[in-house]
Order: structure tokens, then sequence, then C-alpha cells
């Protein structure tokens, strides 16, 4: 097989709690599948905290001699307009504004306590719906940092994702090196680079990938995202997928915004463009 060198890695979890918490199995709130070059899917995550699943991923791409593909199912970066307002020019400085936001309270940080203060530091206090340009791609996506979202909140999940993978490099600059997060880093991931990209699993089923029936929803979502990469790697449209077809002036503002894997690209929104 084509990708019998390659781990893929799939990656969910609540933003509730702080990262110490060790969060309820039975609520869906930490999801972790491994698929290794044994053809092997295993559930990894019962019982872990964010904490110790930053820990474990860090062992273990620092340690592999595979090249992993890591896909996440919440935010990997911000409206470009709540960076504008931050003050952050790139994906590294973003994460460090966000550990720095947090400061030494980093393991007991609940952002559900913090909301308003968050909102006003974003600038976004009137309104919390602001989108990116990928999400208004995705049609069904949710706000990033409408934390006010009561249905298929993601803002929560998307700030203590963000936190983490910051955490997780701070502590070892050598893994970051040896990372490419995609699109930030380049369109084009290289090969001997582990990736991590953001992941949409509602839109893969339209091309026609079984579903397996599972405990929960995060479990069922982690065989899709985890199907659609080998159907990526088998039919090799892996480089076509991480090259979107986008105009100029909307691939300027997904390199610091973000894009949805292996979605299609419509017409962005003008209210998206980059702020001069």
């Amino acid at each position: 097989m084509k990708h019998a060198t390659t781990h893929l890695i799939w990656i969910d979890y609540s933003g509730a709690g702080h990262r110490e918490q060790t969060l309820s199995r039975s609520s869906s709130a930490i999801a972790v599948c491994l698929k290794n070059s044994s053809d092997l899917q295993v559930d990894i995550s019962t019982g872990w905290s964010r904490a110790r699943l930053t820990q474990w991923l860090s062992e273990f791409l620092s340690n592999t001699h595979h090249r992993c593909m890591i896909g996440v199912d919440y935010g990997l970066s911000l409206p470009l307009t709540v960076q504008t307002h931050i003050h952050v020019d790139h994906w590294d400085q973003m994460c460090q504004w966000l550990i720095d936001y947090v400061g030494s309270n980093k393991n007991t940080w609940r952002w559900r306590e913090h909301l308003s203060e968050l909102e006003y530091a974003y600038g976004i206090s009137q309104d919390p719906k602001i989108f990116r340009c990928c999400d208004s791609h995705a049609k069904t996506a949710k706000s990033v940092v409408n934390f006010r979202q009561k249905q298929g909140n993601v803002a929560f999940s998307t700030h203590a994702g963000l936190l983490e993978l910051g955490l997780m490099f701070q502590d070892s600059p050598q893994l970051r090196q040896r990372c490419h997060i995609w699109p930030f880093d380049g369109w084009t991931p290289p090969e001997k680079k582990h990736v991590f990209f953001e992941a949409y699993p509602r839109v893969y089923r339209q091309y026609g990938l079984e579903e397996i029936s599972e405990s929960t929803s995060d479990r069922r979502d982690a065989h899709l995202i985890v199907s659609r990469l080998e159907q990526a790697l088998d039919n090799n449209e892996l480089s076509t997928l991480f090259h979107p077809h986008l105009p100029q002036h909307e691939q300027s503002v997904a390199k610091r915004e973000g894009w949805i894997f292996a979605i299609p690209a419509i017409q962005c929104p003008e209210s998206t463009a980059p702020v001069s």
C-alpha cells in the first residue's frame, strides 16, 4: 500500500474543564485514534486528560520513525480580524499569545470562566459570530470564537487545542522543527515531516466512505477522518487536497486563518479579506 509507512492519527476533545482534569469517557470528552503501519486502529484515550494526551502525542511523534498525519477536529487558527486585533502575524505567535494570556494558570484554566474578558481582548464583545474563510466554504462549520454557541460549539475545543499544541512545542522546540502545521507552514508538507491539519468529518460523508457502528459520535468521526485520509493516499490525491484551488487573495487569507482538509473551494465572502 502507498501509505504503509504513514501513521494516521485523529484527535478530538472537549474544551470543558481544565487541562489536567480527567474527562468522562462516557461524554466523549476525549477521543484519539491511531492507525499504524500494521493496519491496526486503536482508541487509546480512555480516562485521559488533555495534558496526558499532549504528553503521549509529544512522546509518540518524537520517538516514531514513521511519518505521521495528525487530523484534529477543532479549529487550528483564529479569524484574521481577531489576529489583527491581538497583533499576531503567524501561527506560532498566536499560540504563544494564548500561552501568555493564561499565564501561570495554564493547568487550572477554564475557558468558560473567562468568556467576557476574552471576547473583550478579541474585540468581539458585540459580535462573537465571526467566521474564517474556510468556515464559509464548509457551510455548516461553526465560528471558532463564538463561545455563546449552544449547539455544535467549537470555540472551547479550538482554544483548548491551540493551547495544548502551543505548550507541546514550547516544551519541545525540536519536535516543532519536525512538524508541519498545514497550511501555516506552507501548502506543500515536506515528505519527512509530521503533518498537522484541521479536519471536519461531517463533509467527508459525501465521499461514499463506509461508516461504522460505534458507541460514540467521536469514534465514528475518527473512522471517517482516517478513512478519508486512506482514500486520499490510495488514490494518490493527497497533493491535490493540500492545494485547494483558491484565488491569490484568498490563499493569503487561508495562509493566516487556516484551511479545512479536503473541503471544496467556493467564493469567499469579501469580509474575510486581509486587513491592510
